[in-house]
This record gives structure tokens, C-alpha cells and sequence, in this order.
């Protein structure tokens, strides 16, 4: 076999596989409100993040950029425009001292929103339903 043959072989194997790249958390994909909270998940193959404006107006900034598996490893809250971050250990620096303190609530916290996002989306789905069960402005019978 020449080598363009193999070359060839080896980008079409390597595209074929990026092209059936599926993001891991696509189902709680979300931006939009519940309870009054404006709610952002956004994911790709790397990593998650969810950011939340709570009704107080505090903001917080869950991160997954580790593992990309749904772990908090970094959380940032903006609080009256002071930012805080606490993360943990990475390959350049190490563990934030208060990580620990703050880390097992704010994990609670992230996966009760991952909760909520995925109730919220099968209540917005139920809903388009039925508004498309509901009666149409067209009557039998009459033309569209």
C-alpha cells in the first residue's frame, strides 16, 4: 500500500470518527428561567458549565473542565460585582484551601439544577403537546 493510500486511510478514519462525536450532556442542554432563576448549561465534548443568576441577583458559575463528568471543579460567584473563585487541584495550581469547605454543597447544588433542567424540558415538552393537540384556528372542514 503507498503511502498517500495510508495517509488517505488514516484522515477519512480520523474524520469519519470526529464527525460521530456526540456531546456527552446534550440532554440538559438549557437557558431560561425556572422559579424566577435565569439557568445556562452549556456543554461540549471538554467540558459542562452551569451558570445561574439567582433571583437576588448573585451570580454563580459551576464548572466541569476536568473530566468532563458532571464533577464540579471550579465554582465562581459574583456577589454585589466582588468575584470569588475556588477550584481544585489542577496541573498548575494547587488545591484552593476553602475548596474543600465549599465543594460537597456546591456539587449538591449543581446536581439539584441538572434535576430541575431535566423537569423543566419534559414540562415544556408536555406543553408543546398539548398546545398541538389543542384546536386549531382552522375548522374542519374550512380551507388553510
Amino acid at each position: 500500500m503507498s503511502l498517500n493510500k495510508i495517509l488517505g486511510t488514516v484522515a477519512l478514519t480520523f474524520w469519519i470518527g470526529l464527525s460521530g462525536c456526540t456531546v456527552k450532556y446534550e440532554a440538559y442542554r438549557f437557558n431560561g428561567k425556572i422559579k424566577g432563576e435565569q439557568i445556562i448549561f452549556e456543554t461540549n465534548e471538554v467540558q459542562s458549565s452551569l451558570e445561574v443568576i439567582r433571583t437576588d441577583g448573585v451570580r454563580i458559575i459551576y464548572r466541569d473542565h476536568s473530566n468532563n463528568d458532571l464533577k464540579i471543579d471550579r465554582l465562581e460567584m459574583i456577589v454585589n460585582g466582588v468575584t470569588l473563585i475556588y477550584h481544585s487541584k489542577n496541573e498548575t495550581d494547587p488545591e484552593d484551601p476553602n475548596w474543600s469547605e465549599v465543594s460537597a454543597e456546591a456539587q449538591k447544588q449543581f446536581d439539584d439544577y441538572l434535576i430541575k433542567i431535566k423537569e423543566e424540558k419534559e414540562r415544556i415538552k408536555q406543553r408543546g403537546v398539548e398546545i398541538l393537540k389543542s384546536k386549531s384556528i382552522f375548522r374542519e372542514g374550512e380551507q388553510k
